[in-house]
């Protein structure tokens, strides 16, 4: 029911012809996020480390904010989003489809090695994608869109760069992001890139839901089999 208001609230309302995809995106979201009793807000980032922050493009948008939390950096992992500040950050555009066919492992190998850079140069970095809305879990802002492309290249750069086990980076990301939500596809790819990293897995033994998928299972019985 939800969703179909929102589809009909889209198809009667007129858009200018200026209007860019990502700001279509952001309408959508924000009447989404009142349909379903969330809080709109214009601009959210949330600490992952002491340098290293995930948003959305509204966050990439707001210099305000970016200079309060120090940013010296921002790596747009979003096609549709621009860099909207290249005089005053150093940009990684890396031009991601949230699609089953995206391959990330070269990207994320190019966006662990900008935000490990940046943490050595003593900057902070800002991963962003698309936009979103907020809701509030104890006192904490929490964006609800723009959380797959983002989150692997967070979630990737500490296996990687912090030697994190990725199901640990994973639960990690999670506790700071809870309605983070990559795609399956990008999941297994995730656990592909721990093993070509590692020669191991921390997720084939796991019970944890997030790793209990069909492409993952029928990996792990072919592992079984050999």
């Amino acid at each position: 029911m939800y969703l179909d208001q929102a589809q009909h609230k889209m198809l009667t309302t007129s858009f200018p012809d200026d209007y860019s995809e990502a700001s279509l995106l952001d309408t959508m979201s924000s009447w989404l996020g009142r349909l379903l009793g969330l809080n709109a807000t214009p601009h959210s980032m949330d600490k992952i480390l002491p340098f290293l922050f995930l948003g959305n493009d509204h966050a990439a948008s707001h210099l305000p904010d970016l200079r309060k939390a120090g940013i010296t950096h921002v790596c747009n992992v979003a096609t549709q989003c621009n860099d909207h500040f290249p005089d005053h950050f150093e940009y990684l555009h890396l031009h991601l489809f949230d699609s089953p066919t995206q391959k990330l492992a070269k990207h994320i190998k190019a966006a662990g090695a900008f935000i490990h850079r940046a943490k050595h140069s003593n900057g902070r970095v800002l991963v962003h994608c698309v936009a979103g809305w907020s809701y509030v879990v104890h006192d904490v802002a929490q964006c609800g869109v723009g959380v797959s492309r983002s989150v692997c290249v967070v979630v990737a750069y500490l296996v990687e760069h912090c030697h994190m086990p990725l199901v640990q980076a994973y639960d990690y990301v999670k506790r700071k992001r809870p309605v983070m939500c990559p795609s399956e596809s990008f999941r297994m790819q995730l656990a592909m890139y721990e093993i070509a990293l590692f020669e191991s897995s921390s997720v084939l033994s796991t019970s944890n839901s997030d790793w209990d998928f069909y492409e993952l299972n029928m990996y792990r019985q072919t592992r079984r089999r050999h």
